[in-house]
């Protein structure tokens, strides 16, 4: 963490071959006593291929609060691709959503885990794959429908090879 002058005041090691694709930050305390996170999602590269993803939640002082394996149906067949902090189960505490894409080469399903604050795993909505992939998923997070219940959508970016035709996939969860 870089203060306004520019000044690292906090740093945290993280593991060595991962790279960060998501970053979210959200309260998992409430009004009274705001307690700010910041979620990270990892995934593999050359060098950790075959790895499975990994989440972290750090406390403010960049601590780690907890760091788990990605918890989809395949860890190693598939890669985070969005990240998001909300009450999506409606019992106050912050929920931590992500939402996830097979990769091309493996073939699979894409989908969404919602993990609670403690980073245990709630609930998986896999989506099978359409097409040859469904990749770039984005999560948005919100009351849709006026029922003061937080809805969740799944967007993909869906490819079908040779065609290289590309589908814009809308997936209400």
């Amino acid at each position: 963490i870089v203060d306004s002058k520019g000044a690292i005041v906090a740093t945290q090691e993280l593991p060595r071959g991962y790279l960060v694709t998501t970053v979210a930050i959200g309260n998992f305390g409430d009004r009274l006593k705001p307690d700010p996170n910041i979620v990270l999602t990892l995934t593999d590269t050359w060098a950790t291929m075959g790895m499975p993803n990994k989440i972290f939640r750090l406390d403010g002082a960049l601590r780690a609060i907890f760091a788990v394996d990605n918890a989809s149906y395949s860890p190693t067949a598939t890669r985070i691709g969005d990240t998001a902090i909300a009450d999506v189960d409606g019992d106050g505490k912050s929920d931590i959503v992500y939402a996830y894409h097979d990769l091309w080469w493996v073939g699979g399903d894409s989908g969404v885990v919602i993990l609670n604050a403690a980073g245990v795993k709630q609930k998986e909505i896999r989506i099978p794959t359409l097409n040859d992939v469904d990749y770039y998923p984005v999560i948005t997070i919100d009351d849709f429908n006026a029922d003061e219940k937080m809805d969740i959508t799944l967007q993909t970016d869906s490819f079908l090879y040779p065609e290289n035709t590309h589908e814009t996939m809308l997936y209400p969860l």
